[in-house]
């Protein structure tokens, strides 16, 4: 076993991170289609989806990562000075911030500035 992934894991991006204990949500993600402006407001987040922790070997990695409901990672996240994104932790939210390219991972960014967690925002 490689002593920089977590046991029992088996997903890698990058050869270098791992999302931790990604499971599909018990609902389901996308909008209804009875709610298209839920599907509007989406549109205006700098990214958006299920927020899940990121580990890494190396430390260089964002803490975090908003993966979609099959769990493939759509964009990193990394939260602004003073901006506790732990209580979204696998919560479906939509992220304003600072968009980036992380070349060494080669890999689409987010620097958070603002989150909204999208199953309440939208009852």
């Amino acid at each position: 076993t490689d002593p920089g992934v977590a046991p029992g894991s088996e997903a890698s991006i990058s050869g270098s991170l791992l999302p931790l204990a990604i499971q599909p949500p018990v609902a389901p993600l996308a909008p209804p289609a009875s709610a298209p402006a839920a599907a509007v407001s989406e549109a205006s987040y700098d990214a958006h989806g299920v927020l899940v922790p990121v580990y890494s070997r190396t430390r260089r990695a964002p803490p975090y990562a908003l993966v979609d409901e099959d769990g493939q990672v759509l964009k990193y996240v990394s939260p602004s000075p003073g901006l506790n994104l732990h209580r979204y932790l696998g919560k479906r939210v939509g992220v304003v911030g600072q968009r980036g390219y992380l070349p060494t991972l080669e890999a689409r960014h987010v620097t958070a500035q603002r989150v909204i967690q999208l199953d309440r925002h939208q009852r």
